[in-house]
């Protein structure tokens, strides 16, 4: 096999000489999250918040709607008045991507600082800002923002150069940022599973994620901004500026590209654009809204992959304890890495009541995941776990959650990255059970003690393996697995056709699970 790849290697590596490389890397200077703004509606609002709490406790407010998601974001990026710090793994130059973007250049031209990092991966095949480097530049070019790419590639050619990337680079490259979180003023962020993109805030036509994020007010934001100003200031941030010799020109362009962008979409945008930009009322309703508790923040470290590091998978591991009644775990792709099956049976045989909701064929974007999960529900469920896949087409008002009006996605599908346990403990974040989040990938997330907190998100998990929202997948004496939801029982996993079973068989048959 190594034999055949050679030449293949040999080739691309041609192809990729007349391509577009990376700069060498450039000049860049360190700077460190500000300090808590003192005046502004956002310090009011997180004033009343702390008046409401203990010195050493945060606050949170969990934010299952997608229409929520994108209007708090909107509600801290126009009502910041010193600084904005933001952390994504994906940002598309869609129409949610677009209209974030307006108000993030409203903000720098009032004088708001905006540090704004990206993964590179799908900003340099064309996923964002319109996928050049130059527009990437011109972006930089803002005298308030700062744009900075998470271990960008040496190719910077599209696909081919994603390709180069991939194959001439495997070990470096193949490390990804999967984190995200929104910093404002230093009072409150916003964590947890969403990136910026219309399936995450109900505006994509052939489908919608169901999703969570956190708001966050207290002293856990202090350490959000540490973690920030670690990647922003590491090796492998790279300065977007160092991509093209942008100027004021440039910068014009893109923004009026952009604005014509959001304009051409107004009508699928909907309430984000018509809400009237006075977001006094929501800010002060805070303090009756979030619930006090206990967070910690965590998140890989920004290292290239081989450098030794704890996980943060590994930093969860003491979340169930001796007496633990009920563990509840959402993760859209699910292929058990290390020790996983082991504590579930551990934890099953302790007297824990474990449920685990994943994504079935039919709700799942991402189908080789899918191919390669599904060999192991016998062993999932041989550890005594009961194992729920999201159904596409879910009853029970969950399109609520997903869409926003007048847009309806083709299909439902699962991103929610969380566990609760016995509604004192649980954890909201980017990490999913797979190898690329164990093992490859860094991310991030926020463990929290918070009965009120907890115990809405255990509901809320709950309420999503119903055979209303769910499959319940179990295995009959046989070894025959069922699902069995609102339609009824099928003895076949569910699939939205011939073709998505087709691509399922053959992507099963890629060695490539370790890269899932």
């Amino acid at each position: 096999m190594v034999k055949l790849l050679r030449p293949c290697v040999f080739g691309l590596a041609i192809m990729l000489s007349a391509c577009t490389t990376l700069p060498e890397d450039p000049a860049r200077s360190r700077s460190q999250v500000a300090a808590p703004s003192v005046a502004g509606e956002l310090s009011a609002a997180a004033s009343a918040v702390r008046a409401e709490i203990a010195d050493d406790e945060s606050a949170f407010l969990l934010i299952p709607k997608a229409s929520e998601a994108m209007l708090w974001r909107q509600a801290l990026i126009d009502s910041a008045v010193q600084s904005i710090d933001i952390q994504y793994f994906i940002w598309k130059d869609d129409a949610s991507g677009s209209l974030l973007m307006e108000h993030l250049m409203a903000a720098a031209d009032r004088g708001v600082r905006v540090r704004l990092l990206v993964d590179d991966m799908f900003l340099s095949t064309g996923g964002a800002f319109d996928g050049a480097d130059q527009a990437l530049a011109a972006v930089d070019y803002h005298p308030g923002i700062e744009l900075r790419l998470f271990n960008p590639g040496n190719y910077r050619s599209g696909i081919l150069g994603l390709s180069g990337n991939f194959g001439l680079d495997l070990k470096t490259y193949n490390r990804r940022m999967h984190n995200k979180l929104m910093l404002v003023d230093g009072h409150f962020a916003i964590l947890g599973g969403r990136n910026i993109g219309d399936e995450y805030f109900g505006l994509h036509e052939p489908y919608n994620f169901l999703d969570l994020d956190v708001l966050v007010a207290g002293v856990t934001v202090g350490e959000v901004g540490a973690a920030f100003d670690e990647y922003w200031n590491a090796d492998l941030a790279y300065p977007a500026a160092a991509l093209g010799d942008a100027d004021q020109s440039d910068l014009q362009e893109f923004r009026l590209q952009n604005s014509e962008h959001v304009q051409e979409n107004n009508d699928r945008l909907g309430a984000y654009v018509n809400h009237g930009g006075d977001w006094s009322q929501r800010l002060q309703a805070l303090p009756s809204q979030m619930q006090p508790g206990y967070g910690v923040f965590l998140q890989d470290e920004p290292v290239t992959r081989g450098e030794r590091e704890f996980r943060l998978y590994d930093m969860l591991d003491d979340m169930v304890t001796p007496g633990n009644r009920e563990l509840i775990i959402s993760t859209p792709y699910l292929i058990p890495v290390g020790p996983f099956l082991d504590h579930l049976e551990e934890d099953v045989s302790a007297g824990v009541e474990v449920r685990i909701l994943t994504n079935s064929l039919a709700s799942n974007d991402a189908t080789p995941a899918h191919s390669h999960y599904k060999k192991y529900r016998p062993q999932i469920l041989a550890t005594g776990a009961s194992l729920f896949e999201l159904h596409h087409q879910p009853e029970g008002g969950l399109r609520d959650l997903t869409d926003h009006s007048p847009n309806v996605g083709g299909f439902v599908g699962l991103h929610v990255k969380a566990s609760a346990v016995d509604s004192q403990r649980c954890f909201i974040g980017s990490l999913n059970i797979d190898p690329r989040s164990v093992k490859l990938n860094t991310e991030n997330g926020l463990y929290i003690e918070s009965d009120e907190t907890c115990d809405e998100l255990q509901r809320f998990l709950g309420s999503l393996v119903k055979y209303e929202r769910a499959w319940s997948v179990t295995q009959d004496e046989a070894g025959k697995l069922k699902w069995t939801s609102f339609e009824g029982t099928t003895d076949s996993q569910p699939a939205q056709g011939s073709g998505q079973r087709m691509a399922d068989f053959f992507f099963r048959m890629l060695p490539v699970e370790s890269q899932l």
